[in-house]
């Protein structure tokens, strides 16, 4: 039995019309979260090059691989872990700099010939994100923006699927610290899959030499007031087709009646605080299990924050294990 399919809004950037694709966009961004874009001026040749030069780079050892570090959690080389087990990523933390490209490839050893082509990939796919991202931020009624001081996250990924893994989730279900992800499908993909209205997963209709435009967590925003929906858990029978509209839609929600009392939620905020006031040494005792699930430190791309992480907390050892490594006090543990 053939899988349902569903078709995604389509931006032609030849024949763009600014208020008729302003509401495209918005109604695609909004509700479905994502749209294609053709005709984007990216050759075929330049995407066809990239494809093979992408293989070559992921095909090297995995010892050469590590060797490409993190600026920022999963900037660098994302390997197959635990969570993820069939995913694999290696990344430049901002393509639109020469200097960064040039540092991935001395590090990896990547001959001059794919440098010249990730260049010209990068040089191009970053003009289109700065268009599109543009075009996303007025449709969304956000005025003055200006994105060409943010960064370029270029990753190349990879599924190591088999025959009998196929049918898994590629990578766990997330959302990426950025506006909006831009994404090349792979002829050897035979498609990507979504999720509807209904909570079942539906094929994405497939365009030849077109792009994926996501969104991602800061497009999540408030546009002309939006209310977050409440859902009473003390009521949940009666509140389910609130939650699964909310869910689907706007993608967040409130809980109250949520039996948590305010006393244990008074305490560990208080907790938290004396925990995150730590010198930086001891917080960096708070290693990964994977990425990003330990101690992340402010860095270029969030200067402001700072998390510390138990990777599994539903098991008391882990929370013991935390609190060991840290010197935390029993009263906060």
């Amino acid at each position: 039995m053939a899988m349902e399919e569903i078709s995604v809004p389509v931006i032609d950037l030849e024949k763009y019309e600014a208020e008729k694709e302003k509401l495209i966009i918005r109604v695609a961004v909004v509700g479905l979260g994502c749209f294609r874009v053709i005709n984007h001026g990216i050759t075929k040749t330049i995407i066809a090059n990239m494809k093979v030069s992408a293989r070559n780079i992921l095909e090297l050892s995995s010892e050469v691989k590590h060797r490409n570090t993190d600026v920022i959690p999963r900037s660098g080389y994302v390997y197959p872990n635990r969570l993820n087990p069939f995913f694999e990523s290696l990344g430049i933390y901002d393509a639109k700099s020469t200097a960064g490209i040039h540092a991935l490839c001395s590090c990896l050893g990547i001959s001059s010939h794919d440098i010249e082509i990730l260049s010209t990939y990068a040089s191009a796919l970053h003009g289109l994100i700065m268009n599109l991202a543009s075009k996303i931020a007025k449709g969304l009624g956000i005025v003055d923006s200006s994105f060409q001081e943010w960064s370029f996250h270029l990753p190349m990924n990879r599924y190591n699927f088999t025959k009998e893994t196929i049918v898994h989730y590629g990578a766990n279900v997330h959302t990426d610290n950025s506006f909006i992800n831009d994404i090349l499908e792979d002829e050897s993909n035979e498609r990507f899959e979504m999720m509807n209205s209904n909570r079942n997963f539906v094929a994405v209709n497939q365009v030849s030499e077109t792009f994926i435009i996501n969104r991602s967590r800061l497009v999540i925003i408030e546009v002309e007031g939006i209310l977050v929906p409440i859902i009473d858990l003390a009521k949940f029978e009666v509140e389910k087709e609130k939650l699964r509209s909310a869910v689907v839609g706007l993608g967040c929600f409130r809980v109250i009646n949520h039996r948590i009392h305010d006393a244990i939620i008074a305490d560990m905020k208080a907790s938290a605080r004396n925990i995150l006031e730590l010198p930086s040494e001891v917080k960096h005792c708070n290693i990964n299990i994977i990425p990003g699930s330990g101690y992340i430190h402010p860095n270029l791309f969030s200067p402001l924050f700072q998390s510390l992480g138990i990777y599994d907390a539903n098991s008391t050892a882990n929370i013991h294990a935390f609190c060991s490594c840290l010197g935390i006090s029993s009263h906060d543990m």
